[in-house]
């Protein structure tokens, strides 16, 4: 067995280096209590709509909180978050938060269905926007709070305000190193 005790991300210690991904499809509540079981350091819930979770908070049926259920033993645990919207956002954080370790936000998705949406990487055109979101994220929660990105939408630029979203309190980073286009 290997040493873990320092194995940590954003805070939080880990049992081991392997992460499973937010993957939309993918990333089910069994396939992830199979993956901790299987020594998973750190899981994550499938990708959802914060503006989903926000507007149906009083509708248990909708399918969006079938992507961020958990249970007890998956531990622990992280949900990615996507949205365009700084008050969905905070909404679902608070709503969310509760059964979670970390929260998430994706920067990076390519899908037409969510860039359409003004969301994931299309967000990396309005630096501004992201920095925004990012704040409001980490001031709304006392969980830690973590980005994945890709380099840029058309070209790289992620590095012309990564400092500034690291100065907004993030803890973490993940970079898929292509562009949105690529």
């Amino acid at each position: 067995m290997h040493d873990t005790r320092g194995i940590t991300y954003a805070g939080l210690r880990l049992k081991s280096r392997a992460v499973l991904a937010p993957m939309s499809g993918v990333s089910t509540l069994p396939f992830r209590i199979l993956c901790n079981e299987l020594g998973a350091g750190l899981t994550f819930t499938e990708f959802a709509s914060a503006t989903a979770i926000a507007r149906n908070r009083d509708n248990a049926q909708c399918r969006v909180f079938d992507r961020v259920k958990t249970a007890p033993e998956e531990t622990p645990r992280a949900v990615q978050l996507f949205s365009a919207s700084e008050k969905d956002l905070v909404e679902a954080i608070e709503f969310v938060e509760k059964e979670l370790d970390l929260i998430d936000l994706n920067f990076g998705c390519p899908s037409p269905k969510i860039v359409g949406g003004g969301c994931g990487a299309f967000l990396l055109k309005e630096p501004e926007k992201v920095i925004a979101l990012v704040k409001a994220a980490v001031q709304c929660t006392h969980k830690p709070v973590t980005c994945k990105f890709r380099v840029g939408w058309d070209k790289q630029v992620l590095h012309e305000f990564v400092e500034k979203i690291a100065d907004a309190g993030i803890r973490g980073m993940a970079v898929h190193g292509r562009t949105a286009v690529q």
